[in-house]
């Protein structure tokens, strides 16, 4: 009877009798007996789970007061606990791999076929068995260590804390050498308080990584096509401004001719003492011809940084400079024979880190829209100006009188394709915008109370060596 019971209960049944005459506990007496140490040839320790049932037993004729004892070797319990409960979870649609305490591991069939293992992880089979074989099998290269760390160390985290581990970056190795990507979810099995093993759900994200390495390759092509839209509207815009730009140029090297002109005339006077002087009036004439040649080479040079493709680099540059060169490509000059232009640029502004070349597109193209707004005005003005605004950004604003924005196109201004010019492409503000968001910024139009239009965009200040004090200063 005792034999079969301990068949169908799986745990070790010890009848104990009481002792005649002893005053000894039986319940103590079969702790000390069969609560530490298991019989058998691996002694291991188990925890003491005992259950003590009084019944009478029959000695010849007399009865006698025994107890039936059944005490539970807990660590095996725990495995078969552990084991019933995970293999219950298996038939789902993950890849699954579990360990217990005892180094007992499982794996589902989804699993086996992630690795391209078939059956190579059977139940209770010795951890440094089982990845010595899938070590083999998937990477002969790999070491031992390197497959536990692999597949074990998210495991091993759950052991030691008991908590959820999560990994998203992590790389197996198939059968055949190939690898890919996957993520998992380590959970820690926990039994009446204990820590019992842990389960690790696996996920071949794959499709998953593809799709992000598809999308990071089209932004980077949706850079480039910017980066080359805006310089088509660079171009664009020199392209516009040609003629004026031509008179601006013509305005120097007139200057240049003419005072060479005068100096080779002084030069061939005949006479000792008029060379004497003319050598004089000449050496003047040729200083002032070199400042004009060099006013001249400034506007090519800025002319050609801003159509040339230009550097990604950023540097800290000041904002107030980078708007007078700006102008200068839009009014050669700096005025306009009809327009009445003005610049309030804040003295106190710090340097700000920007793409100098793309800040002056964002000015060169603001500036071109206020002028054309302008034309055909009675009383034409506009003015650019530069402030604080807050403690951490600098705002510059383009204003003009000229007939404002219409109503059905201020909501979508800085859509691409949205124009108020019956010639125009509708990118230039888009590009404007880009651009003064790519630095952190932002753009924004409103129409002026007293008629016209005022652009602003705000671009914040990016700590740097030099400190920066803020002055008071009057800004209206």
């Amino acid at each position: 009877l005792i034999k079969n019971l301990e068949v169908y209960l799986g745990i070790k049944i010890n009848l104990l009798q009481g002792a005649e005459n002893s005053s000894e506990d039986p319940f103590d007496h079969f702790l000390q007996m069969y609560g530490g140490f298991l019989p058998s040839s691996n002694a291991r320790w188990c925890t003491k789970k005992l259950k003590l049932d009084p019944f009478e037993n029959y000695v010849g004729t007399d009865p006698v007061v025994s107890y039936v004892g059944i005490r539970g070797d807990e660590e095996r319990e725990g495995y078969i606990s552990t084991k019933k409960n995970i293999q219950s979870i298996f038939p789902f649609r993950k890849n699954i791999w579990s360990k217990d305490v005892v180094t007992k591991m499982l794996s589902n069939q989804n699993m086996e076929q992630l690795l391209t293992m078939s059956k190579n992880i059977d139940f209770g089979q010795n951890q440094e068995k089982t990845f010595q074989t899938i070590s083999r099998k998937v990477n002969p290269s790999f070491t031992l260590d390197q497959k536990l760390n692999i597949l074990l160390d998210s495991n091993v985290k759950a052991f030691k804390d008991g908590k959820v581990h999560r990994e998203s970056n992590e790389v197996f190795w198939r059968k055949d050498g190939s690898s890919f990507p996957v993520e998992y979810v380590s959970t820690p099995i926990w039994d009446d308080g204990e820590l019992v093993g842990a389960v690790v759900s696996f996920r071949d994200i794959s499709a998953r990584v593809a799709l992000e390495a598809e999308l990071i390759e089209s932004k980077d092509r949706e850079r480039i096509l910017q980066s080359d839209l805006q310089h088509v509207s660079r171009v664009s815009a020199m392209g516009e401004v040609a003629s004026a730009m031509a008179h601006e140029l013509n305005q120097p090297l007139t200057a240049v001719m003419n005072y060479v002109q005068a100096s080779r005339r002084l030069l061939s006077s005949e006479t000792e003492t008029a060379t004497e002087k003319s050598t004089e009036k000449a050496l003047g004439y040729m200083e002032k011809a070199v400042e004009q040649a060099a006013r001249a080479g400034g506007i090519i040079r800025g002319l050609r940084k801003f159509v040339e493709k230009e550097d990604t680099e950023r540097s800290f540059e000041n904002i107030n400079e980078i708007i007078e060169e700006a102008i200068t490509l839009v009014l050669p000059g700096g005025q306009s024979n009809s327009i009445k232009f003005a610049t309030k640029l804040s003295p106190d502004l710090p340097e700000i880190l920007v793409h100098k070349v793309r800040l002056q597109q964002v000015i060169v193209n603001l500036v071109r829209n206020a002028l054309e707004a302008l034309e055909g005005r009675d009383d034409p003005q506009m003015y650019v100006k530069t402030h604080w605004r807050g403690d951490t950004f600098v705002e510059v604003c383009v204003c003009d009188n000229g007939p404002g924005l219409p109503s059905k196109v201020v909501q979508k201004l800085f859509q691409s394709f949205i124009t108020t010019k019956p010639n125009g492409m509708g990118v230039g503000l888009s590009i404007c915008k880009t651009i003064i968001e790519e630095h952190g910024g932002e753009i924004e139009a409103v129409d002026n109370k007293h008629g016209g239009t005022t652009f602003c965009f705000t671009l914040p200040i990016t700590s740097q060596p030099e400190t920066h004090t803020r002055m008071e200063t009057d800004n209206a």
